[in-house]
């Protein structure tokens, strides 16, 4: 195989899982990088065959985006993603080509790797239940956006409209899940959302977004 890249905001995750990968001998090199801006930059210039995505760094689906509009054939996978059908949806959603649980031990990281490279997605059937079902409802047209959307905040839905208002005023993803009566793990899956819908990187960009739409609708407590 040729270059991995591992994009982490946690060096230990950076430096343990490159440490794992090159005794395993399955990638010419393994690069690292602690910023998604830094990862862009490695990738637009080693073109790596595999990315893995840490999903416990701050809005890390964002980067899917533009990482696979710069590299088409590379796979993107996310790593310590809790195995929830939610946050599996959400990474699918984003473009990635596979995720490994947090859970997953050294060699079910190997596994996944091998597995993607080979155009496969191992998953749990409960997992692969949920991703037809949401396949059949965006077929079934039950994703349709509503008619209040501008294309120019990237087709958000309500609930992620509510969230984006939230951010513009500086609330954390906690104080956002009180003020919504949601689970934080729920507001941390529509903020993914909302920034690869935005095409931004950062919650700050979010915001920006947000505050050039001040005539936007008013948020609506649930």
């Amino acid at each position: 195989m040729n270059h991995l890249l591992i994009v982490s905001d946690v060096r230990l995750h950076r430096d343990g899982l490159a440490h794992l990968l090159l005794a395993r001998h399955e990638f010419a090199s393994v690069l690292t990088a602690s910023t998604f801006e830094q990862g862009l930059a490695i990738a637009r210039t080693y073109q790596p065959a595999v990315v893995l995505l840490d999903t416990a760094t701050s809005s890390a689906l964002s980067v899917v985006r533009p990482l696979a509009e710069l590299l088409p054939s590379c796979k993107i996978v996310a790593f310590a993603v809790a195995e929830e059908p939610e946050n599996i949806i959400a990474c699918a959603e984003a473009g990635v080509s596979g995720y490994v649980p947090a859970s997953a031990s050294a060699d079910d990281l190997v596994h996944v790797i091998q597995s993607v490279v080979r155009g496969e997605l191992p998953c749990t059937p409960r997992i692969a239940s949920s991703l037809f079902r949401r396949l059949g409802s965006v077929s079934n047209g039950d994703a349709v956006h509503p008619p209040h959307v501008r294309p120019d905040e990237g087709s958000l839905t309500d609930r992620e409209h509510d969230v984006l208002i939230l951010l513009e005023r500086g609330l954390s993803n906690k104080e956002i899940a009180r003020a919504l009566s949601i689970g934080t793990p729920t507001v941390k899956n529509h903020v993914h959302h909302i920034l690869g819908k935005l095409r931004v990187m950062r919650r700050g960009e979010a915001a920006a977004r947000a505050r050039r739409h001040e005539e936007a609708m008013p948020l609506r407590m649930r």
